[in-house]
This record gives C-alpha cells, structure tokens and sequence, in this order.
C-alpha cells in the first residue's frame, strides 16, 4: 500500500510542478499564450514522462484493488 501512495504522491509532485513552472510564462507572455501553453502541459507531461526513462518514475499508472468489504 505505501508503494502506491508512495507513486502517487510523485505523480502529483510532479503535476505541481509543471504547473508551477508554466504559470511563470506569465511575467514574460501575455494571458492568452499563458493559457494556450498551460492548459495542454500537464497532459503532454503525463504522456510524455510514462515514455521516458528520467521521468518514467515520477509518473506510475497504477490501480488500487479495494476489496468488497470496504464498500460496504
């Protein structure tokens, strides 16, 4: 179990991140180019860092498996 929230902690770290880093674009671009390059970012950040070694293990796909009796 801790290696999954251990997985996802990192993937959030790492979405933050990004959006951190775009939102930056704003001292030196206009709102328009801001929203045009931020919106798309963190999807091109998952796609891309599931394909590559460096940020393949900041970004993890996984399932967590809950067993029936804790919907109950």
């Amino acid at each position: 179990m801790t290696d999954s929230a251990r997985s996802f902690a990192r993937t959030s770290a790492s979405l933050l991140a990004c959006c951190l880093c775009v939102s930056q674009l704003g001292w030196l671009l206009p709102a328009w180019a801001v929203a045009l390059v931020g919106l798309p970012a963190p999807f091109v950040l998952l796609v891309l860092a599931g394909r590559g070694e460096r940020l393949g293990r900041w970004v993890e796909w996984r399932r967590i498996e809950v067993r029936k009796e804790a919907l109950y």
